[in-house]
C-alpha cells in the first residue's frame, strides 16, 4: 500500500515537472544569435559606426562558421553558401562605406536564415 501511494506520488510529480517545463523552441530565449549579431551590425550601418559594423561583420563571419555544420544539417548547399556569400558581400560593402548594399544583403541573409530555420 505504501508503494502504490508512492508511486502514485513521484508519477504525479513527474508528470507536473514534465508538464510545466517550457518547450525548447518555446523559451524564454528570444533570438537566436545569429540574428543578435546581424541585428546589431544593421545598427551600426545605420548609425554609420563604420569601425562597429566591420567587427560585428568579423564577428558574423566567426559565428557562422564555427556553426557551419549546424547549417549544413539544416539547410541544404545553395543556402548556406549562399549565407557564406551575403557575409562576405557585407563585408566589402563595408569596406567601401555603402550601408545600403550591406542593409539590402542583410535583409536577405535574414530571410534565407528563416528558411534554413524552418525546416
Amino acid at each position: 500500500m505504501y508503494r502504490q501511494k508512492l508511486y502514485v506520488c513521484f508519477s504525479l510529480l513527474l508528470f507536473l515537472c514534465v508538464a510545466f517545463t517550457p518547450i525548447h523552441g518555446a523559451s524564454a530565449k528570444s533570438q537566436k544569435p545569429i540574428y543578435q549579431i546581424i541585428t546589431e551590425l544593421q545598427d551600426n550601418l545605420t548609425t554609420k559606426n563604420w569601425d562597429a559594423a566591420d567587427q560585428y561583420a568579423q564577428k558574423l563571419k566567426r559565428y557562422y562558421h564555427k556553426h557551419l555544420w549546424k547549417y549544413q544539417l539544416m539547410g541544404d548547399e545553395a543556402e548556406y553558401e549562399s549565407v557564406a556569400n551575403a557575409i562576405s558581400q557585407v563585408q566589402a560593402a563595408i569596406a567601401v562605406k555603402d550601408n545600403k548594399q550591406a542593409l539590402l544583403i542583410l535583409t536577405d541573409l535574414k530571410a534565407t536564415l528563416k528558411q534554413i530555420y524552418s525546416l
